[in-house]
C-alpha cells in the first residue's frame, strides 16, 4: 500500500479548498419575508406600498364590546391577504420556520376586504400581507388603501324616532287637554256676579 505523507496530504487538502470553492452558495438563512408593525391608535387611513414579500401589521387594543372595521383595497397590483392575528400569531407569522400561524380572522387572496371585527378582547394585529407563503400569490408591488377604526354609531332607526314623536305629541295633546278642563271647571265654580241696585225711589 503507497503511504500518504505529509506533502501528499497537503496537496489533498488543496483541492478540496478549490472544491468547496466551486459549490454554488447555500441560500441565505435570512427572513424569506419582511415587514413592520405600526401602532393604529384611534383610526388608520393610509395608502401604503408593499413589495413583494413584504407586509405591515397594525397594533390596536380592543375591549370586548368593540367593534373594529376593516377596509382593505388594492388600488393597483396583485390580490393580497389580510389577517387578523393575536400577539402570538404574530410572532409565528414573522417566522419563516413556523409550519403555522394562529389568528381570529382570514381574509385571503382578496382585492376588497371590507369587514366588522368584534368580540375580542386584547391586543390585535391586523396584517396586510403581500407575501407568498400564504394564499395570494404576489407578482410584485402592491398599492392598497387601508382603512381601519371603531364601528361609528348607527343612525337611530325610524320607526323608534316615529313611535317617539308620536308619543311626545299625545303627552302634549293630554296636558293641553287637562289644562283647558281645568280652566272651565274653575270658570264654573265662580260665584255669579252681585245683582244690579234697585232703582232710586
Amino acid at each position: 500500500m503507497r503511504g500518504v505523507g505529509p506533502l501528499a496530504g497537503a496537496t489533498a487538502c488543496t483541492w478540496l479548498l478549490i472544491l468547496f470553492t466551486m459549490i454554488p452558495a447555500l441560500p441565505s438563512t435570512a427572513a424569506h419575508h419582511t415587514g413592520t408593525v405600526k401602532p393604529m391608535g384611534i383610526s388608520v387611513n393610509e395608502t401604503i406600498t408593499l413589495p413583494m414579500n413584504n407586509w405591515t401589521a397594525y397594533q390596536t387594543d380592543l375591549q370586548s364590546t368593540d367593534r373594529l372595521v376593516i377596509d382593505v383595497r388594492v388600488l393597483s397590483g396583485s390580490a393580497v391577504d389580510v389577517y387578523v392575528v393575536p400577539s402570538g400569531g404574530l410572532a409565528a407569522y414573522r417566522s419563516d420556520q413556523a409550519i403555522g400561524f394562529s389568528y381570529y380572522e382570514a381574509y385571503e387572496n382578496s382585492s376588497q376586504t371590507h369587514d366588522v371585527f368584534s368580540r375580542v378582547s386584547g391586543t390585535v394585529f391586523v396584517i396586510v400581507d403581500n407575501v407568498d407563503l400564504s394564499a395570494a400569490q404576489p407578482t410584485g408591488n402592491v398599492t392598497v388603501r387601508v382603512g381601519l377604526g371603531p364601528e361609528p354609531p348607527g343612525p337611530i332607526p325610524w320607526l323608534v324616532v316615529a313611535v317617539c314623536g308620536i308619543g311626545f305629541g299625545a303627552a302634549i295633546a293630554v296636558g293641553i287637554t287637562l289644562s283647558l278642563r281645568q280652566r272651565k271647571q274653575r270658570r264654573a265654580l265662580a260665584p255669579p256676579p252681585p245683582p244690579p241696585p234697585p232703582p232710586p225711589p
